[in-house]
C-alpha cells in the first residue's frame, strides 16, 4: 500500500504526478529505475490482492498458497518487470557511470510490462482458483 499512499500523499502535497503515466524514478540502486507512476501502483494493487487472498480466504481445514509453477511464473514477471524498468540504464553500461547518470528514459516498453504483470498475476489466479473450488457447496432446499 506503500506505492499507492506515497502517490496520494505527493498529489495533495505538491500537486504531481500530474498524470498517472508520469515519469517516476522507481529506485537508483543497482542501476535506476524508470517508469511511469502507474506502473508501481498496479503491482501494488497486485501484492494488495495476493496478500488479501491467502491471509484473509484461508481455510481451516487447508491452507490456501500458490503452487510452485505459479509461483515460478510469478517469479518470471517479476524478473521481467525489473527488466523493463532498467532497460535503458541496461543499454546505457558501455558507457560507465557517468553515461548512466545522464540517460534519461524515453519510452516505456507497456507491451512487456503488461506481460511481467500478467505473469506476476498467476499465483492471485491460483489461490483465487483454490478457494472458489474448495468452499463448500450449498445444498438445495
Amino acid at each position: 500500500m506503500w506505492d499507492i499512499f506515497y502517490y496520494l500523499f505527493l498529489k495533495l502535497a505538491i500537486d504531481w504526478p500530474t498524470s498517472l503515466t508520469d515519469w517516476d524514478v522507481l529506485f537508483l540502486l543497482p542501476l535506476p529505475w524508470w517508469g511511469p507512476v502507474i506502473a508501481p501502483i498496479a503491482i501494488s494493487a497486485l501484492m494488495i490482492a495476493g496478500g488479501t487472498l491467502v491471509t484473509q480466504f484461508n481455510h481451516s481445514a487447508r491452507s490456501i498458497w500458490p503452487g510452485h509453477f505459479a509461483l515460478g511464473l510469478e517469479l518470471s514477471g517479476i524478473l521481467l518487470a525489473l527488466y523493463v524498468f532498467m532497460a535503458d540504464a541496461l543499454r546505457s553500461m558501455g558507457g560507465g557511470p557517468a553515461v548512466i547518470r545522464n540517460v534519461l528514459p524515453t519510452w516505456f516498453n507497456w507491451p512487456l510490462f503488461l506481460v511481467a504483470l500478467s505473469l506476476m498475476a498467476v499465483p492471485i489466479v491460483d489461490v483465487s482458483r483454490q478457494f472458489l473450488g474448495n468452499r463448500p457447496s450449498r445444498s438445495l432446499p
